[in-house]
């Protein structure tokens, strides 16, 4: 078949073109904006309006939980929202499923210790809005000490996800009819059937998406009965239970002794929910005056975007996408710990675990205070599982960094874990960590390792009493 040669410039044209093409779903620094608020931070490809506009609904929705669900302000860990003006523009940052990314809209994800809200902004503002409430419970609820079993967490989430505002009133937990419809129709999975299913039983692609629904739908429904079956007086139990550090190791049981409910009787509260029919939700009065007060908006640093997008990725699964960004990041702020601790996360996830102690090790000492930096340290010293490189263990650095990640992070169990198993490697006692220790102890009543480590404490200072 003939073909002639292009001239040169129907060339530039297709060369342009190229880069084009390539660049759809690349994100250019410089057209990216930052709003930053005392409790989260957005990064947006929106303009400073429509940035200015999410970042006002999301602090209403945070005041609004903060008064229903209240937990330590001190707990919670800031988040990153970062929004991009399609789904297409997104598609490059979501998880990976089957070889795919996955078909949601949005998802909420953790690199290290930061957290991101990630989701396209196309589309019916009130969809939008319930997907950004949905993913914000995640990050509220990470707060609470107590784990929780994902059809509470995710159901949590779908009750007051589709909090709306009403004058000066906001109202929660409203009714949601073809999630009953189809939970209904398609007969409801036994209580310990749901308890059962976790993050890697969930499909969003494929054959299985059809049990994620019915997952979600059932979740919702068995939250809303928790809360509202008892006329609206259920989330007063509910709060403490997720404030409260957990009863039991097993999750069946911690949720049954918790919340005082078990299986059984959860499968029939559920059935006469169903059959009842009759359903209400929370009204509260509300003060939209100042929502924005402390809000600082301005163009977005191209280091800053790099690193962002860099560690939703990292998040998001999608390691060798990753590196670049955080390359260009660390590059920008050489003085800067962030982008270190999120190329020693990435060197973590790939099994490079040489590189990521040394990445670590460099933000720390550029004054990076990331517990999850400090604890890998701690293990990386103590060489505590084969996947750490060979070597003899240096217990005095590993109960030095285990101290440093607690101090950063004291809801955080595997330090203490660590710290009892390294404090009787020590050649001499060391206080802090001791006591670190036997507060461990009553922080999580479950955890054998760590009652071991207190009891081997609770000896030292018997042995010490003898010899004075």
């Amino acid at each position: 078949m003939f073909r002639s040669e292009p001239s040169a410039g129907l060339k530039w044209v297709r060369v342009w073109l190229a880069f084009a093409v390539a660049g759809i779903g690349m994100a250019r620094a410089g057209d990216w904006v930052e709003l930053r608020t005392p409790y989260f931070r957005v990064i947006s490809e929106a303009s400073e309006t429509r940035t200015r506009e999410w970042g006002i609904e999301f602090e209403l929705f945070r005041r609004g939980m903060e008064l229903v669900m209240p937990v330590d302000p001190t707990r919670v860990d800031p988040v990153t929202l970062v929004l991009f003006n399609s789904d297409r523009r997104l598609r490059p940052f979501k998880p990976m499923e089957n070889g795919k990314p996955a078909r949601m809209v949005g998802y909420f994800t953790r690199a290290g210790a930061e957290k991101f809200i990630a989701l396209g902004i196309e589309g019916s503002r009130d969809a939008v809005r319930e997907l950004l409430f949905h993913e914000a419970v995640h990050w509220h609820l990470a707060a609470a000490d107590r784990p929780r079993p994902l059809w509470l967490e995710e159901g949590l989430a779908e009750v007051f996800g589709n909090f709306r505002l009403d004058g000066d009133r906001f109202v929660i937990g409203a009714f949601r009819p073809h999630f009953m419809r189809h939970v209904q129709a398609s007969t409801p999975l036994p209580f310990a059937k749901m308890m059962e299913l976790g993050s890697t039983g969930l499909n969003y692609n494929g054959k299985h998406a059809e049990l994620t629904v019915h997952f979600y739908q059932q979740a919702w429904l068995m939250v809303h009965e928790l809360i509202f079956g008892t006329e609206g007086f259920g989330y007063l139990p509910l709060r403490w239970y997720l404030l409260v550090p957990p009863q039991h190791p097993d999750p069946m049981e911690d949720f049954a002794r918790g919340m005082k409910i078990d299986p059984a009787k959860m499968d029939e509260r559920l059935a006469h929910y169903l059959a009842r029919g009759r359903f209400s939700t929370f009204i509260y009065p509300f003060d939209r005056r100042t929502v924005d007060a402390g809000f600082v908006l301005r163009r977005a640093p191209d280091a800053e975007v790099d690193l962002t997008l860099g560690s939703l990725l990292v998040g998001a699964g999608r390691l060798a996408e990753a590196e670049p960004y955080l390359r260009r990041a660390d590059t920008a702020m050489p003085q800067d710990s962030r982008a270190l601790e999120a190329l020693g996360n990435l060197a973590e996830a790939l099994g490079r675990t040489d590189d990521a102690a040394g990445h670590y090790a460099e933000s720390i000492r550029r004054g990076g205070s990331s517990f999850l930096a400090h604890y890998f340290l701690g293990k990386y010293s103590l060489r505590e599982t084969g996947a750490l490189s060979a070597g003899a263990p240096d217990a005095n650095s590993a109960v030095e960094h285990l101290v440093g990640c607690i101090r950063s992070n004291p809801r955080f169990g595997p330090a203490y874990e660590s710290l009892a198993l390294a404090l009787p490697m020590l050649s001499a006692r060391c206080a802090a960590a001791e006591e670190l220790l036997e507060q461990g102890a009553v922080r999580f009543p479950t955890s054998p390792k760590i009652q071991m480590g207190a009891s081997y404490v609770s000896w030292l200072k018997r042995e010490s009493g003898k010899a004075k």
